[in-house]
């Protein structure tokens, strides 16, 4: 990683100049520049990744524009600003509109059970209302087939291990899954009484005018597309395929997904015409399921998971959005809807989200820095000052973590050692446990610059009952 990082770093600073930028109507100082710069081309370097798409909008009309580096790392084919780029899990959040659409239109409420509206599931399923499974609460547990029948087929999937996927005890609590949204497109497809992409190209796409996103990977409409990369190298899309595509598996453009933005921070309207109902706008803004971990994921301490978004504020500013990442690709997609503007930053290597790059842009576009950092000290003195006393006793024990198998073998345990608490996760790796906020922990990872956190969720007595890591619950024993 190290070699991949010393050969990319010249690269990509030639790499930023050769490539245009566009900034219009926000007058930004060369320093403000350079910081942005500076921000992006640290992300490019860390994360290994050869090419980026950078895109700041406000109420129709891009204030940022920047695509960098290489679509193709191989080809050396540039990244365009009609690069198409996997957006992973912001595809739950297009996924989520149309069956709030749907929903609205047939008078269906998000309570309704999923067994009245699809058939052949196992009774645990099908207990599961429309808002479990659209705001991360559902217990549903992730489970990626290996065999090609179950990755084609999302009802043969289901068919075979759906009595196994619910936990129980994990429902209500937020717990990251990508298969309540597999439900949530077999039920578009059921309501439209079509497939799920002629529901989804219906409902929003060509209302929206995203007319480059696409699930599908051949064709005119593929051309100009990023690369999945990894340390380096060009590899396959990982959860591009069928089972996934209402999860994971959705392509857009920069451009494309600010449409939706302008339409959804417009109260639903696109060029005078309602397209998404002020209902839907409203569930899904709504605050459902507590997150508060891993802010580079949007997990602020403060966020919530709403309806295929999470509500979060980061420098007194309110955002809603959603992350994209697999193994290969990235994104972090955010709205501010009082300020009407969107950022977009998509990459094209994973498990790094650029959350460098996107607290800069939202400082330089969306705050007055010399009032930000006058708010930022009185901030940082509040949370020192109103810290409340925690015990370490209340936080150690035993987690396992819930699996198909049913097996409770796989176990976190966090452990005290005079007033420092400790994570272990293997007979070979343990871990120092730093507060952040009541509940929130982080520690250390060798080789990585970002932080690990590590969030503790109390049951409806105020007792330490879950762990989550990772975005991943796990159950006190």
């Amino acid at each position: 990683m190290k070699k991949l990082k010393i050969i990319l770093k010249p690269i990509i600073k030639i790499l930023s100049f050769l490539f245009p930028l566009f900034i219009c109507g926000q007058s930004l100082s060369s320093l403000d520049f350079k910081e942005i710069e500076r921000a992006i081309q640290t992300d490019m370097e860390e994360s290994g990744a050869p090419g980026a798409m950078i895109r700041v909008a406000k109420k129709g009309e891009i204030l940022f524009e920047k695509p960098l580096g290489f679509r193709n790392a191989k080809t050396k084919e540039p990244v365009t600003s009609n690069t198409l780029f996997l957006t992973a899990s912001v595809t739950k959040t297009i996924t989520t509109t149309a069956l709030l659409i749907l929903c609205d239109r047939k008078g269906i409420s998000t309570q309704t059970k999923i067994g009245s509206l699809l058939t052949g599931l196992s009774e645990d399923l099908e207990d599961l209302t429309i808002h479990q499974i659209l705001s991360q609460s559902s217990g549903i547990l992730d489970h990626l087939p290996t065999q090609k029948k179950f990755k084609n087929d999302p009802y043969i999937y289901f068919s075979r291990f759906g009595k196994r996927l619910v936990c129980p005890e994990i429902q209500g609590v937020f717990s990251y899954t990508n298969f309540g949204h597999v439900l949530a497109g077999m039920i578009i497809a059921e309501l439209n009484d079509s497939s799920f992409e002629e529901a989804i190209q219906e409902l929003i796409f060509r209302p929206l005018h995203m007319d480059r996103t696409t699930y599908s990977v051949e064709g005119d409409q593929w051309m100009d597309h990023s690369k999945a990369h990894k340390n380096g190298k060009v590899v396959d899309h990982a959860f591009a395929s069928p089972l996934l595509r209402a999860s994971a598996s959705m392509f857009s453009t920069a451009g494309d997904l600010s449409n939706f933005a302008e339409c959804f921070m417009n109260q639903g309207r696109l060029n005078g015409i309602q397209i998404i109902p002020i209902k839907v706008i409203e569930e899904m803004a709504g605050q459902y399921t507590m997150v508060g971990v891993l802010h580079k994921y949007f997990g602020y301490p403060s966020s919530f998971y709403g309806y295929g978004m999470m509500s979060f504020e980061h420098l007194g500013i309110s955002f809603i959005g959603h992350p994209g990442e697999t193994s290969t690709q990235n994104l972090l997609f955010a709205m501010a809807p009082d300020q009407k503007t969107s950022i977009i930053i998509m990459s094209n290597a994973g498990l790094f989200p650029f959350i460098r790059t996107f607290e800069i842009l939202a400082e330089k576009f969306l705050t007055n820095s010399d009032a930000l950092k006058a708010e930022s000290n009185e901030t940082n003195s509040e949370i020192s000052e109103k810290k409340p006393e925690q015990t370490i006793t209340e936080m150690t024990g035993s987690y396992y973590v819930p699996e198909i198998s049913g097996s409770k073998e796989n176990v976190l345990e966090v452990y005290n050692r005079g007033k420092q608490l400790y994570l272990k996760l293997s007979e070979t790796e343990s871990f120092k446990l730093q507060q952040i906020v009541p509940d929130l922990f982080s520690y250390d990872l060798p080789d990585s610059n970002i932080p690990v956190e590590v969030r503790f969720y109390r049951d409806g007595t105020g007792k330490i009952k879950f762990l989550n890591h990772h975005w991943k619950t796990s159950i006190k024993q």
